[in-house]
């Protein structure tokens, strides 16, 4: 979890924004909604699987996305590259 923990925190500051998967593992999960508000970091969760609820969450302010599949712990599989294009096209996230 550190690993975790380092990877989306490292690049992010107070007031930066943070698009998640609903589903991931509880672990992450925690430091998504629990630790980065702490620190003024923002996030909204969305379905990966829908490219429309992805694209609404991004904001000027997202500098990351983090998602994982297949999904801890329900295993479900989708691919990243319709939620990477969203996140270049806002030019914010990386």
């Amino acid at each position: 979890m550190a690993a975790v923990t380092t990877a989306i925190l490292a690049p992010l500051k107070a007031g930066d924004h943070v698009v998640a998967a609903k589903a991931m593992f509880g672990s992450c999960r925690y430091v998504v909604e629990d630790l980065l508000p702490r620190y003024g970091i923002q996030s909204t969760l969305v379905d990966p699987g829908s490219t429309s609820t992805s694209g609404e969450a991004m904001r000027p302010n997202t500098k990351t996305c983090f998602l994982e599949s297949p999904t801890n712990p329900t295993l479900e599989c989708w691919t990243s590259r319709p939620i990477a294009k969203i996140a270049a096209n806002q030019g914010g996230a990386r």
